[in-house]
């Protein structure tokens, strides 16, 4: 479907390269209206005078403007098209860190189609230049690309492409499983969790509710150490540390009993190491 050029032609629109017909100029578009976000995005390619209007897919968390950006490029891809231009920094840089580092999307929202992008790239038999142009100063085929994409997500029909989303519920995440705790801010009556975002947190949380800490429970020391947790006098127990009658060395040879670390258990340790 050919555009009307007619209808955006502007004085302030500049040439920035001689053969800028040749390129195919992506684009996407974001509006919210009434609590819903509207993605609409394009391919406008001026040589042949043609633009392909794209449903990105995005629904939920992976409606955004980043989507629609990516679409695009993947469109123009589809299109055959070799000379790419985007004002999309961000689309550009996710690509290059696909190319280079793939084991860092993995958690990405749009790994799948960043992964689809990628695929085209090294399959293409002639070598394919995305290029970054300036936004909203009168590059005329960005100024296209821009007017269609917006009249892509102000009509949400006939779209000559269409994405399929990353699930159902446009959640990539949803058959993920992550630890969590209850959140202590919720009131009695509704329970929510939330997550334990790194290793650190995880380690807090256990250490917490059962005091392990960094310990090794696969031990006969820590084992020894929880039978006698059944009949031991725990206040009389733990005085030691704070009894003014104990020095310090004192204190250092009960730590080193307790876990294990006796220097008769080092001598015997090194006697095996250095037997023949």
């Amino acid at each position: 479907m050919a555009p009307d050029l007619t209808a955006l032609t502007n004085d302030n629109l500049r040439l920035k390269v001689p053969d800028w017909r040749l390129w195919a100029y992506t684009g996407g578009s974001c509006l919210s209206y009434k609590s819903q976000q509207h993605v609409g995005a394009e391919v406008f390619i001026p040589a042949i005078k043609t633009a392909i209007y794209i449903n990105s897919g995005g629904v939920g968390i992976s409606n955004t403007i980043n989507r629609a950006e990516l679409t695009g490029i993947a469109s123009a891809l589809r299109a055959m098209c070799t000379h790419i231009a985007t004002d999309s920094a961000c689309s550009l840089s996710q690509i290059r860190k696909q190319l280079l580092f793939p084991e860092l999307h993995r958690k990405h929202t749009h790994r799948e189609l960043l992964e689809q992008i990628v695929s085209m790239i090294n399959e293409s038999n002639t070598p394919i230049n995305v290029y970054k142009v300036k936004a909203h100063i009168g590059v005329i085929g960005n100024e296209f690309a821009d007017a269609i994409a917006k009249h892509a997500f102000l009509h949400n029909y006939g779209h000559d492409e269409a994405f399929p989303p990353p699930s159902p519920d446009g959640n990539p995440f949803a058959h993920i499983y992550w630890l969590a705790e209850e959140n202590k801010e919720t009131t009695q009556s509704t329970t929510s969790l939330a997550p334990l975002q790194n290793i650190n947190k995880l380690k807090a949380h256990m250490n917490k509710h059962h005091r392990l800490g960094d310990a090794n429970t696969n031990s006969g020391y820590y084992n020894y150490w929880k039978r006698l947790l059944t009949f031991v006098n725990l206040t009389n127990n733990n005085s030691v540390w704070n009894n003014t009658r104990i020095d310090v060395s004192q204190k250092r040879d009960v730590i080193k009993f307790r876990t294990g670390v006796t220097p008769r258990d080092c001598c015997i340790q090194i006697r095996l190491a250095a037997w023949p």
